[in-house]
């Protein structure tokens, strides 16, 4: 397979993901919100969480096809493109006054944290082993920790919106999206794996710039 099958197969793919993230994980995911009455901050986490998919599963499949620097640079570039995301909305919809509130101080510091620490592992060489990967997720945890006991969980509302949108569909019809868009997400991240292993193995390309290529593709949902 020629280098721009590949990358068009790469796109393809890329595209696949980034429709059953908007319109089957995300759409799932509200109508399940809207009946559990879940927070806004849950929402966000869980929305989160959902987009967060992609990478979990091209990590992983990068990973197995023995490329695991490419997943690891999917990584630092997908924190460092969605906080370029993140502020370009905050601009364009003049909301930056909103992070100096208490309740996203720690939020902010851990998504510093999230572009800082994959950068100073590459800059200090050190092995990204599984000791390593079991710390990282143990921060994540003690971040979980400090986020609950410094931000209680807010009253629940129910938003017009969602009111709206519990009169228009079933809990069960978000579970099955949730599910259906979630197979097609594993079976596109594999693929996305391998594809980026021939690209580094049989091409050459080098593997952090396959990683950003992924991050760029992971981060558009």
């Amino acid at each position: 397979m020629n280098t721009a099958l590949q990358v068009f197969l790469l796109a393809l793919l890329a595209a696949a993901t980034v429709t059953a993230v908007r319109f089957l994980i995300l759409r799932g995911l509200d109508i399940v919100a809207g009946h559990l009455n879940l927070s806004n901050k849950t929402q966000g986490q869980l929305l989160g969480y959902a987009t967060s998919m992609p990478e979990l599963v091209v990590v992983i499949s990068s990973a197995w096809a023995g490329v695991f620097d490419a997943g690891f640079w999917n990584i630092a570039s997908s924190n460092i493109i969605n906080w370029i995301l993140f502020l370009a909305a905050l601009i364009f919809y003049r909301q930056y006054k909103d992070l100096k509130t208490k309740a996203f101080f720690d939020e902010v510091m851990f998504g510093i944290l999230s572009v800082v620490i994959p950068l100073a592992l590459l800059k200090l060489h050190v092995p990204l082993t599984v000791t390593v990967a079991t710390v990282l997720i143990l921060l994540f945890v003690v971040y979980k920790l400090i986020d609950r006991w410094a931000n209680p969980p807010e009253p629940k509302e129910k938003s017009p919106c969602v009111q709206q949108t519990l009169h228009k569909y079933s809990l069960p019809l978000g579970i099955v999206l949730l599910a259906i868009g979630t197979v097609i997400i594993a079976i596109c991240g594999n693929l996305i794996g391998k594809t980026a292993s021939q690209l580094i193995n049989e091409i050459g390309i080098p593997a952090w710039m396959v990683g950003w290529i992924l991050g760029l593709v992971t981060s558009l949902p």
